[in-house]
């Protein structure tokens, strides 16, 4: 809402009344001003009917005319004292001002029926021609008369007033409200000239008021009904001008003798821009028109000092009444505009006084223009790849001036009853869809040495990328009058996160024999579920940098390095990983990403014994460590680069066994089967024992057992043909009936189960006596 304050002035003065005007012609001729060389100067034959024979002028020059009386029947005298001179102020602008043209033998009325103003820039009359003139004022740049017999009239019984900017010199045959019906036609038509005025053709006839600023001459024979004043006057050969000796007094000047008006009122609107000229519209009565002198001053309410003036029409004013700026304003039919300007901001009051002490005030806000950020040392960036300007929640300064509209610092602000403060907001520039994010502290500004400057030296920025910066009047409205923002810094960046936080999915492995629940050495094992980590960016303060994505994102996978290992390490122990170690990444958009790590079908594991060594169970201990740092050095934790997450087995079954396959010795007769035992056994203390627990292993492939015959011609073969599978770690394997004496040697090369393949031969006789049975000890030899 706009809202308009009016300041009325009663004005009394009595300094400039219509007797100003009538007392500029008090017979026919006279000249104006006090300076020299205010002169009247009659040639042959020129004269002067119906008027006081002593004319007010400095001076006459040949005042009888060398032929004849100038003066009806008496020679004209001066009196040595001018009359005073009258001025309209100045000429209005004609940017844009259109010319009027009258064509030959055509009549053109002008102005309009209800008076008021008319502004021409050039008025061309030709032959024949006539321009009608309706009452009212008329300021007129040019007058050209092409050709003889062109006429200006009167419309009605009021007064016609010309304004004539440039000089006026008619050769040409030309009537001036001649044809008048009116009883006291000179009344209906005044003549104001800014330059000289000269009529030259001897057959013009001219019933008005003249006036001109400079010289009016009158050439041979020109008839002339009124009266004439002028700064110099000459009446050429037979030259004759008629007094009109109640023209003056009957004739309506308008504004320029009229008395001061009653009321003048000001109008401007409740607030501006600092440094924007600004409208004030000045109406007074509405017959006035031409140049007023007023007076005008300001003072400051808030803050209550300053140190700039604010402008009317680009001049300072004052700042009090006794120092109050006197600035001509031009009215037109009681209307006039003139301009303020503010280089601050406040609010303040302006005054304005005519003639008398009487005045009158009003109340506006002016407001900053614009706030202009800048960034000591900051960063110009356009891409996600340029350089680092600071951490996400690292301080950094921020410079803020308030200004005008042609960035010149407004030094009042701040200065406000209550200071009016200032607030920092970002925009995300890049990435394109991300968070604007905020400025921590964004309204702890402090005034700078330089007035109108302001500095925030804990500011920071909450999330990663490109920003830029917007300030504002931290209340939302400057003293009530309204939001202020500023135009955009230039883009601000990169930030980038202060750490980086992992969480894992606590990811499981699967024993080699997982429903037995435990793995020998030399056996592979794999995940039960696949190790993902969860990665999310952080400020300084804890807070996830939602920004942290896209280009932005920079842990990537080719320096994501990663490892597994048995933790604490075991004499003897190897361990190893193969297969698929790839890693796969997934951007959640949201400051957060989630890597994989292999997978289930194709990484595997292996823990071996070293240097032959036989390696008592033990419980396996696996861990996950990644280095976890992005291309910007950000790392886990700000301190830390690497994360490790132990990797627990489904069920608890970590247990790790060095296990062997023992093939037991047999002996029967040459004509039946032979069954041999198989034993899994695994290493424990000083021996090996039995893994009763087995009941998963198993040998697929009967090719895998080594039949050597003693003799060779002995012929036996195994009779399984598929698999042999094992129950409490315990199986047989059964040998076909020889029908001949001798003894086979079973050993086994297990391709499938080479995590088995330790001492494993065993003893098949066939036919042989068994022995004494007379036995003191019997042992196994290893």
């Amino acid at each position: 809402m706009r809202y308009i304050f009016t300041l009325l002035l009663l004005l009394v003065s009595t300094s400039c009344v219509a007797s100003s005007c009538t007392n500029s012609y008090p017979g026919a001729l006279q000249t104006h001003g006090d300076a020299n060389n205010k002169k009247i100067k009659f040639f042959c034959g020129a004269k002067v009917l119906g008027s006081d024979p002593i004319l007010e002028t400095k001076a006459l020059v040949n005042p009888g005319g060398g032929c004849a009386l100038t003066c009806d029947s008496v020679n004209c005298s001066g009196s040595g004292m001018p009359v005073g001179t009258l001025n309209p102020g100045a000429f209005p602008s004609m940017n844009g001002v259109a010319n009027k043209t009258v064509a030959a033998n055509s009549t053109v009325a002008l102005g309009s029926s209800g008076g008021g103003t008319t502004i021409i820039k050039k008025l061309t009359l030709y032959t024949n021609s006539t321009a009608n003139f309706y009452p009212g004022d008329y300021w007129i740049e040019k007058i050209e008369i092409h050709d003889n017999n062109a006429a200006f009239n009167v419309i009605g019984n009021d007064t016609v007033r010309l304004f004539i900017k440039k000089k006026i010199e008619i050769n040409k045959k030309i009537t001036i409200n001649s044809n008048s019906i009116h009883s006291n036609p000179a009344k209906n038509f005044w003549i104001y000239g800014y330059k000289s005025i000269k009529f030259e053709n001897p057959n013009s006839e001219i019933v008005a008021l003249l006036y001109s600023k400079k010289k009016v001459t009158l050439k041979n024979n020109v008839k002339f009904i009124g009266a004439i004043t002028a700064k110099e006057i000459e009446l050429k050969k037979n030259a004759q001008v008629t007094y009109a000796a109640n023209a003056a007094s009957a004739m309506d000047f308008g504004v320029l003798c009229s008395s001061p008006p009653i009321n003048l009122s000001v109008t401007i609107a409740a607030s501006m821009t600092a440094g924007v000229s600004t409208p004030v519209d000045i109406v007074v009565d509405d017959n006035y028109t031409g140049n007023k002198s007023l007076e005008f001053w300001y003072e400051y309410i808030n803050p209550a000092t300053g140190t700039m003036a604010p402008t009317i029409n680009n001049t300072s004013i004052g700042a009090s009444e006794i120092n109050a700026t006197s600035i001509n304003v031009n009215f037109v039919n009681g209307i006039a505009q003139v301009n303020t300007k503010y280089r601050d901001v406040g609010k303040m009051q302006l005054f304005a006084k005519y003639d008398t002490v009487t005045d009158g005030s009003l109340e506006y806000v002016v407001k900053p223009a614009n706030f202009l950020v800048t960034v000591p040392g900051g960063l110009v960036a356009t891409s996600a790849n340029d350089a680092v300007f600071k951490y996400a929640g690292e301080p950094f300064t921020i410079d803020v001036a308030v200004v005008d509209s042609d960035g010149n610092n407004t030094p009042n602000y701040g200065l406000e009853d209550t200071a009016a403060g200032i607030i920092v907001t970002p925009t995300i520039a890049l990435p394109a869809t991300g968070s604007n994010g905020i400025i921590a502290n964004s309204t702890n500004f402090s005034a700078t040495a330089t007035p109108g400057t302001f500095r925030c030296s804990d500011c920071s920025y909450n999330d990663v990328g490109i920003i830029n910066l917007t300030a504002a009047v931290a209340s939302g409205s400057y003293l009530d009058a309204g939001a202020v923002v500023g135009t955009a810094s230039s883009n601000l960046g990169r930030f980038i996160p202060y750490e980086l936080q992992v969480s894992s999915n606590n990811s499981q492995l699967k024993a080699g024999h997982s429903v037995c629940k435990f793995t020998y050495l030399n056996q592979e094992f794999r995940h039960n579920t696949v190790p993902q980590l969860t990665v999310v960016a952080k400020n300084s303060a804890g807070a996830t940098t939602v920004n942290y994505t896209g280009d932005f994102w920079k842990l990537n996978q080719t320096t994501l390095n990663h490892d597994y290992a048995q933790t604490p390490s075991i004499t003897n122990v190897g361990f190893g990983f193969a297969g698929d170690n790839s890693v796969d990444f997934q951007d959640h958009a949201d400051g957060s990403g989630t890597y994989t790590f292999g997978s289930l079908a194709d990484t595997y594991f292996i823990m071996s014994n070293q240097n032959d060594a036989e390696i008592d169970a033990f419980n396996a201990n696996i861990e996950l460590s990644i280095t976890l740092k992005d291309t910007d050095a950000v790392a886990y934790n700000a301190v830390a680069n690497k994360y490790s997450t132990t990797l627990h087995f489904l069920d608890a079954a970590n247990v790790m066994r060095h296990g062997r396959l023992r093939i037991g010795n047999n002996h029967g007769a040459e004509i039946l089967p032979l069954l041999l035992p198989l034993t899994i056994e695994y290493k424990t203390g000083v021996n090996y024992i039995d893994n009763d627990l087995d009941y998963c292993s198993s040998i697929q492939n009967i090719n895998d057992f080594i039949l050597t015959s003693t003799p060779s011609s002995l012929s036996t073969s195994i009779v399984e043909t598929t698999s042999i599978s094992f129950s409490a770690g315990a199986a047989t394997v059964t040998l076909s009936a020889p029908h001949a004496r001798g003894s086979v040697v079973l050993d086994h090369n297990l391709v499938d189960l080479e995590h088995l393949q330790y001492n494993g031969a065993g003893l098949a006789t066939f036919g042989v006596a068994k022995g004494r049975d007379a036995v003191i000890y019997t042992r196994e030899r290893y």
